[in-house]
C-alpha cells in the first residue's frame, strides 16, 4: 500500500503496523522523481509493506525530526522500530533485499 502523507493519522501509529518504508522526497528533486515509479512497482508487488511518501517541503518538521539531510532518504521500520536509513536512489533489487 502506498500512502501520500497528509497527517490523517499520527505517523507513529502508521509505523507500528508491520513493515513500513518511509520515503522523504521533494517534487523538484530529480532522483526523487526516478525513485517514485520504483516504489510504485514495489508497492504493487508487496501489498504486505506500507510505503509512506513524505514531501519535505510540506512536512519539514518531520524531516527535521528524523534527521533527513538529503533527499530522497528511505527509512524502514518494523513494528515501530527503525531498522534502516539511507539517502539516495534505491533500485528495485535493493528494495526487495530490505
Amino acid at each position: 500500500m502506498l500512502i501520500q502523507w497528509s497527517r490523517n493519522e499520527s505517523l507513529e501509529t502508521v509505523l507500528q503496523k508491520g513493515k513500513v518504508f518511509v520515503d522523504f522526497y521533494a517534487d523538484w528533486c530529480g532522483p526523487c522523481k526516478i525513485q517514485a515509479p520504483v516504489l510504485q512497482t514495489f508497492a504493487s508487488t508487496h501489498p504486505e509493506v506500507t510505503i509512506v511518501k513524505i514531501n519535505v517541503d510540506q512536512f519539514s518538521d518531520l524531516a527535521e525530526k528524523y534527521g533527513v539531510l538529503s533527499i530522497p532518504t528511505l527509512f524502514v521500520f518494523q513494528d515501530g522500530q527503525q531498522i534502516y536509513k539511507k539517502p539516495g536512489f534505491h533500485a528495485l533489487p535493493q528494495l526487495e533485499a530490505l
